[in-house]
Parts: structure tokens; C-alpha cells; sequence
């Protein structure tokens, strides 16, 4: 049973050292039921102290307050640990591999069948073929993806591994790939810019947890990063300095997550930072928080987010700078906004589902 422990506040959230080459801070395996019965109470300011315990930094191992990611056993009759369980923080990173070779596998299908989705809706969107596209997925899929013979061997990576390539690494060309240019002007158009966000940049997040990527799908890539700048300029102007701690954590998450991506397509075509439209584009977002005292808020999920919420500030002036964050910043932030269960909830939800759906068939 897990225990209870002490508070969080803004100090002891460890922010790993710039110079660490791996993972500093790791969090304590939380059961994936433990985060669905969570999402209705720690979405907001508001919510109730969440029933899962923190603990405080170790001085010996360096552990992030969350403890040691250590996955759970499951005790046999004599009480013996028979099955390793991966914990809820490696399923949805494994969720976000697994997905992202499902969505290849679907495309590939789909280009094949006459039946497919593409073809029985040739007036639909990109994002809309791929919001419908899921059910689809998990039918054609999902059984084949999990009897056939993994083409990666996640059961056997380290967790470290695990979330570099789930949230830093980028893929490989394909051999004999013809690297398509930025278009600027498209991106920097604002009468392009799409209200919702949400579907290009889960899209692009697939794609770039792959191991390898194609011509067809590094256009893809490069398509929705230009959307995602266009959308930045027309909708993300405003500041959140006097937004609720909550609110904050939301929008600057969904703005870095944002600044990563583009600087990644930018990084895999080839293309620098240098230009004068990444000044405008990054310095049309404003990432200022208020100096939160975090120590005064009364809930555990408050002070989670103002301490979160300096993270993701001084992230993205890393990006203004035209430089990427270093990766043990990178992986941390991504793994609290990803795979905790006071993440927001925007960003929580999908792969949440998507873990307990793995865990189910893992276990």
C-alpha cells in the first residue's frame, strides 16, 4: 500500500542540474487508477489534496520529491514478486511509442484499403481523420500491433531510455529522404492560424517519438509545426501574469510544448534559429510569471503548479535564445506535464487513458 508523505512545495520540486546527463529526479510509480480517480479533484486551484503522498528529497540517491522509479511487483500466493508491473509514469511514455507506431501502421494500412478512412471521408482534415482515426486504430491495430512480434523491444529498455526517446530524442532520416524547406511565410501567416492546437501537436509528438522518419511523414511534421507557429502568433499574445496558478501551468505548457516542437522539425530539416522570424515567433508569447510564493498556498496541487509554472517560464527563454534546454530539463518537465497526476489535465488525459489501456494488456 502506498504511504503518505510530506507536502510539496516549490522548493523541494528538485530542478535537475544543467549539467546532468541523466534523469536527477524520478518519480514515485503511481497506479493508473489512482490518476482517474484524481482527474476530477486536481484539475484546478480548487481542487481536494490528492490521496497520493509525496516524499521529500533524498540528499544520498538525488531522487526527485516523488521518489525512486522503481516499478511495482504483483505478490503471488506466498507473497513473492512475480510480475514486474511498469509503473504509470513509464506506460505513458510507452503509451506515446505505442501510439506513435500504431499511427504509422494505420497510414500504411489506410493508403492500402479501400475502406479506410481516407477514402470513405475524402473531404476531411487532417486533424479531423486523425481525432476520428482512433477508434480505427484500435480495431485494426491494436490485436496485430500487440500479438505480432514488437519491432521495438520496450519491455527490455531502462526507463532513462525509455523517456528520451518519448520525450527528447529526435528520429532518423530515412535514407535518401529530400529535406523540405520551412515555409515562413505560411507559418508566419495569422490569418492561417487554427484556433484549437491540441490535434497538430499531439500529432507532431508522435512523430517525433519515432525511431525513424519518412519523407511523407517529415512533410506531416513540418505542416503541423508551421500550423502550430501560425496559431502562436494569432491566439497565444496574451500574458498569464495575472492568470491562477492553474490557468498559468496550462497555457505555458501548452506554449513550450509548442516552442519544442517547431525548434525539433526545424533541428531535423536541417534548419537554424537564427533567422529573424524565430525572434517574432517565440517573442510573441509571453512566459513572465508572478513570483509565487508557493509556500503559502494551501494545497499540495497549488504549489505543484507554481513551481511547475517557473520551470516552464524559464524553459522557454532558454528557446527565445534560440537554444533547446538542456535534456535532463527537457525530460523532467515533459515527465510532470505527461505522467503526473497533477498535470493538466489537457495533457494529462490522453495518454493517462492510453497507459491504463496498456497497463491492462501488459499485466
Amino acid at each position: 500500500m502506498m504511504s503518505h508523505a510530506g507536502p510539496l512545495d516549490g522548493s523541494s520540486l528538485v530542478w535537475p542540474s544543467d549539467a546532468a546527463e541523466g534523469m536527477a529526479c524520478e518519480q514515485r510509480p503511481v497506479g493508473v487508477i489512482a490518476h482517474a480517480q484524481q482527474e476530477g479533484s486536481s484539475g484546478g486551484d480548487g481542487g481536494q489534496v490528492s490521496p497520493c503522498g509525496l516524499t521529500s528529497t533524498s540528499a544520498q540517491s538525488g531522487a526527485h520529491p516523488f521518489g525512486r522509479l522503481e516499478p511495482p511487483v504483483v505478490a503471488g500466493h506466498h507473497g513473492e514478486s512475480s510480475i514486474r508491473r511498469p509503473s504509470a509514469e513509464e506506460a505513458a511514455a510507452l503509451a506515446l511509442l505505442q501510439l506513435s507506431a500504431a499511427s504509422r501502421l494505420r497510414s500504411s494500412n489506410t493508403a492500402a484499403s479501400e475502406g479506410s478512412l481516407g477514402s470513405s471521408r475524402p473531404n476531411a482534415t487532417l486533424p479531423e481523420a486523425w481525432i476520428e482515426g482512433e477508434s480505427v486504430q484500435q480495431q485494426q491495430v491494436e490485436a496485430p500491433a500487440m500479438s505480432a512480434q514488437p519491432t521495438r523491444p520496450y519491455a527490455s529498455t531502462s526507463p532513462e531510455a525509455l523517456f528520451a526517446q518519448a520525450f527528447y530524442d529526435i528520429p532518423r532520416l530515412e535514407p535518401q529522404t529530400v529535406l523540405p524547406k520551412f515555409d515562413e511565410g505560411r507559418a508566419l501567416s495569422k490569418v492561417r492560424g487554427v484556433y484549437n492546437a491540441m490535434p497538430f501537436m499531439w500529432r507532431a509528438q508522435r512523430l517525433l517519438s519515432l525511431q525513424t522518419i519518412s519523407q511523407d511523414e517529415l512533410r506531416k511534421l513540418k505542416n503541423s509545426a508551421e500550423l502550430l507557429v501560425s496559431h502562436c502568433l494569432r491566439y497565444e499574445g496574451r500574458s498569464v501574469y495575472a492568470y491562477k496558478t492553474s490557468r498559468a501551468v496550462e497555457k505555458l505548457a501548452m506554449r513550450f510544448l509548442m516552442l519544442d516542437t517547431v525548434f525539433c522539425t526545424l533541428q531535423l530539416l536541417g534548419e537554424t534559429v537564427a533567422a529573424g522570424w524565430w525572434k517574432e515567433f517565440t517573442s510573441s508569447m509571453p512566459c513572465e510569471v508572478r513570483d509565487f510564493d508557493s509556500s503559502s498556498f494551501l494545497t499540495q496541487q497549488r504549489r505543484f503548479n507554481a513551481a511547475l509554472a517557473r520551470r516552464l517560464s524559464e524553459a522557454m527563454k532558454c528557446f527565445r535564445k534560440g537554444v533547446r534546454p538542456p535534456r535532463s530539463q527537457i525530460i523532467w518537465l515533459k515527465r510532470m506535464l505527461f505522467c503526473s497526476p497533477r498535470a493538466p489535465e489537457p495533457l494529462r488525459i490522453f495518454l493517462v487513458e492510453k497507459a491504463k489501456e496498456l497497463l491492462e494488456r501488459l499485466c
